[in-house]
Parts: C-alpha cells; structure tokens; sequence
C-alpha cells in the first residue's frame, strides 16, 4: 500500500480485469476506484484424492478397502489492489490463494 499501481505491474505482469469500483456505498472512500486483479500460477502437478471406501469380505476376511482417484492441481495466487483513480497509489489489497509462503500470502509473492 501506499506505492504507484506501476509496481505492481512490474511484479505481477498485467492484470486479467482492471475496472471502477461501484459496488460499495457512494459515500465509501473507494467508490470510484480503480481496481486491479493479478494472477500468478505456479506449477501443476497430480494429487491423489480419496474417493471413496468400502469393507471388501468375499475373503472370508474383513478387508477396508479405499479408492482415490488422481486429480491435477494448479495452485494460483489472486492478487487485488484498489488504487485512487487521480493519483494511482495503492489504498488496499487482498490476497487469495496459494501466495507465499505456505499459501498463507507471508513473504514475498512470487517475485
């Protein structure tokens, strides 16, 4: 916060949706605001997802039995910022997402 809307620019490429704010209340002081969302992806990869289970006792025996099924992941890290419409500088943000470290938006967010 408190910095030109162009850094972010610079870190984050460009936005997937810039647009004015108009859904808050007139009086707010970010109607009117620019909005800016970013989008950062990192790599994909498969992860096994339980699906399901069942007791399997045509053994004669009990037998718990699990099925999964692999699902592709794409982690993505959502990044919005709301700057003044006349001077550009950053007034808030949020993040969403896999950002930072541990997905929790600590640290640096993909630099």
């Amino acid at each position: 916060m408190g910095k030109n809307i162009a850094e972010a620019y610079k870190v984050f490429g460009n936005p997937w949706l810039v647009g004015t704010e108009t859904k808050v209340d007139p009086s707010s002081k970010f109607y009117g605001h620019k909005f800016y969302f970013f989008e950062k992806r990192r790599g994909a990869y498969d992860q096994q997802k339980l699906v399901g289970s069942s007791v399997d006792t045509s053994q004669g025996r009990p037998v718990y039995v699990e099925q999964y099924r692999t699902e592709r992941v794409q982690p993505a890290c959502q990044i919005g910022f709301w700057a003044d419409k006349n001077t550009n500088i950053i007034d808030y943000y949020q993040v969403k997402g896999d950002c930072g470290w541990g997905g929790l938006g600590l640290g640096q967010t993909f630099r």
